[in-house]
């Protein structure tokens, strides 16, 4: 039998001058990078309103946490507010500088702090901080530039406490009549939840002294009463504090 040798049909080769493509063309990669970055243009603000709504909602809780910490310390303490060292806010009298470092030591290891009195009553300290906290602007920056770190790293708190209702007036809760306008923490700045975020000192403070976009901030903020709500710090939240603290000073 004979057997037919079996020859494979040779492989073809492709035309001189037309090369197998391996990889893309100059304009493929041009559309490709240009689809990514619509996407991104399109996405990334999504992430960023994401982030901030997550953050503002633990900040809310933190805040409810610290009230709750607050209820507790009452009973232990007959309904009488703590006397609190709060210290953020230093100018120098001659108008030099100051140790800002030595000021936030001492608010951050002060036994009397914010967070130092009321650390047992929370389960982690981690309620003190809040997440979209960028940093404060005191006194001493004005003079010595911005810090680049955050109010909870300064301070040891990214809240300020009403520390004035068991410093200046030594107060009970019985003498608050409307726990529901007085606040007890808010957040150290008004603008770690606005579109402002963190701005140069030359555009906070205006020819008078003022920061110009206080009307725009928002502080979320704890009452006395235990509700929580973001408010425009100085005319809804400090005003009446201060308006009753003069109250009851004048009363005595």
């Amino acid at each position: 039998m004979n057997v037919r040798a079996h020859n494979p049909k040779p492989m073809s080769l492709p035309p001189t001058g037309f090369p197998n493509r391996v990889g893309f063309t100059l304009i493929e990669m041009m559309i490709v990078v240009a689809v990514i970055a619509t996407l991104a243009s399109i996405l990334f603000p999504v992430f960023a309103k994401a982030r901030q709504s997550a953050g503002n909602s633990v900040c809310l809780s933190n805040l409810k946490n610290l009230h709750g910490a607050l209820a507790q310390y009452l009973q232990d303490n007959d309904d009488d507010f703590p006397p609190m060292h709060l210290v953020w806010d230093v100018s120098s009298d001659k108008g030099g500088k100051v140790d800002r470092e030595k000021i936030e030591t001492q608010e951050r290891t002060h036994p009397q702090s914010f967070q130092n009195i009321f650390a047992p009553y929370v389960k982690a300290k981690a309620v003190f901080r809040c997440p979209l906290d960028n940093g404060v602007v005191t006194s001493q920056d004005q003079l010595q530039g911005l810090s680049d770190k955050t109010c909870y790293e300064r301070f040891g708190t990214s809240y300020r406490a009403a520390a004035e209702l068991g410093n200046m007036l030594q107060l009970n809760l019985a003498d608050v009549k409307d726990t529901a306008g007085i606040f007890w923490a808010s957040d150290g700045a008004g603008y770690w939840h606005t579109k402002y975020s963190r701005l140069p000192l030359s555009e906070m403070v205006d020819d008078s002294g003022y920061r110009n976009d206080m009307d725009h901030w928002n502080s979320n903020t704890v009452f006395l009463d235990g509700h929580t709500r973001a408010s425009n710090f100085m005319p809804e939240v400090w005003d009446p504090y201060v308006n009753f603290l003069m109250e009851r000073a004048n009363s005595l």
